[in-house]
């Protein structure tokens, strides 16, 4: 047999009667039984593409340009508003 803990959730404090309890034992039990709980496996994507996921690169060169751009034109007209 397998050794395996089961998931278990504890909200702390928890009320006791009147009195609010803030010492939680959450020791987990462990238990052997013959078989483990069979884990469940995504469905397989119908295409063997496979999903985009992240960021998306080709904006970033024309941001950089136009960032560079403004700076310019700024450092420009202050240059002309101080002359």
């Amino acid at each position: 047999g397998h050794t395996w803990l089961m998931p278990f959730l504890i909200s702390i404090p928890y009320k006791d009667g009147e009195s609010l309890i803030y010492d939680v034992d959450a020791a987990p039990k462990a238990g052997t039984v013959g078989k483990a709980p069979q884990e469940t496996k995504p469905d397989q994507p119908t295409s063997s593409r496979l999903p985009q996921t992240g960021q998306l690169w080709w904006p970033v060169p024309f941001l950089a340009i136009a960032g560079i751009l403004l700076i310019m034109l700024g450092w420009v007209k202050r240059k002309h508003a101080n002359s």
